[in-house]
């Protein structure tokens, strides 16, 4: 899901952003819930 190389925590947080939506619409949205409340 992630890049090799993660360069910094905001590139962490920017791709979250991006996969969240993605996730939310599959049964793995559980799992992104729980990443989000970490955030």
């Amino acid at each position: 899901m992630f890049p090799k190389k993660l360069i910094s925590f905001q590139d962490i947080v920017h791709s979250l952003e991006i996969a969240v939506p993605i996730y939310n619409s599959r049964p793995s949205s559980v799992l992104f819930g729980i990443l989000r409340t970490k955030f």
